[in-house]
């Protein structure tokens, strides 16, 4: 198999929070992550929210996670669309998001986290 990847993800857990583009907020799970997406896991009704009737709405959805590496009040934040969607188990689901655009020094924080992880 042929690796599409211009970034390494990195297996990290951690909580995620995913707004909708009408302002609904979700609970997910980081699965993994890099400098330029994330695959997040999720049950079958956020699923449904976040991909409705199956479709990818190209509309972008906003996430905030709480990365190691960061102070206790700090939060990675980015917009994303999504680019994958399968499911994993009767209940489970994995979605991968494409980001779009960082807010504030979320791509700096994003970096030392990988870093962090990663051992450098």
């Amino acid at each position: 198999m042929i690796e599409k990847r211009h970034y390494p993800r990195i297996t990290l857990t951690a909580p995620i929070l995913v707004e909708l583009k009408d302002g609904q907020a979700l609970s997910a799970e980081l699965d993994n992550i890099s400098s330029s997406g994330l695959q997040l896991v999720c049950d079958r009704q956020a699923e449904s929210l976040i991909t409705p009737n199956g479709q990818w709405d190209p509309a972008e959805l906003m996430v905030s996670i709480k990365l190691p590496s960061l102070g206790d009040e700090e939060r990675f934040e980015a917009k994303c669309v999504v680019v994958t969607s399968r499911r994993v188990s009767m209940d489970n689901f994995c979605i991968g998001l494409r980001f779009t655009e960082f807010v504030g020094g979320s791509y700096g924080a994003l970096g030392r986290s990988i870093d962090s992880v990663a051992g450098k």
